[in-house]
């Protein structure tokens, strides 16, 4: 009699075991034939915009031993090569500013043509690595360009001894990064 209750505890899992793998079987070929099956769906397409910018000098700023009222500048073009409007902002990275240059003398200014888009001062970078120049994301419609000039320089202040501010120095790169709408 102790047989009987292993024998319909075995029948049992096999049957259980048979059912699993044909709903397996089934699972499978449906997704099978799901993704095979033709469809009358159109091409799907994505596509992304591209930014080109060229620099008229360099990307690198390296402006040492700064004089009062000389004006270093930059000057680059950003080109929406893609079939829609892109969005970017422009940003000053990898910045080394001189202590002494970390105050309201030391100027700067982001012009997109004679239009200003960002300006500050040494201590708007103070001891960052990285700002972002323009204040407002600016826009490209398609096949468009916009010209930029990105200047520093050592404002003239009779009020002040400004004497430690000369030779310091300043180093940084311009970047361009597109922005998702």
């Amino acid at each position: 009699m102790e047989n009987k209750p292993k024998a319909k505890n075995v029948k049992l899992r096999i049957f259980s075991i048979i059912i699993a793998l044909i709903i397996c079987v089934i699972g499978i070929s449906f997704a099978y034939f799901e993704l095979t099956k033709p469809t009358n769906k159109k091409n799907i397409n994505v596509s992304s915009g591209s930014l080109d910018v060229t620099f008229n000098t360099t990307s690198s700023i390296n402006d040492s031993n700064a004089e009062l009222d000389e004006v270093s500048q930059n000057t680059f073009t950003v080109t929406n090569n893609s079939n829609r409007s892109m969005d970017y902002d422009i940003n000053l990275v990898s910045i080394n500013l001189d202590s002494k240059l970390r105050n309201s003398d030391f100027k700067w200014e982001l012009l997109n043509g004679t239009t200003s888009v960002g300006s500050g001062t040494g201590t708007d970078i103070n001891d960052k690595s990285s700002i972002k120049l323009n204040e407002n994301t600016q826009s490209l419609d398609s096949t468009k360009s916009a010209s930029y000039t990105f200047k520093v320089w050592l404002a003239n202040n009779a009020s002040s001894d400004q004497s430690g501010l000369y030779e310091g120095s300043f180093k940084s790169n311009i970047q361009v990064v597109a922005k998702s709408k």
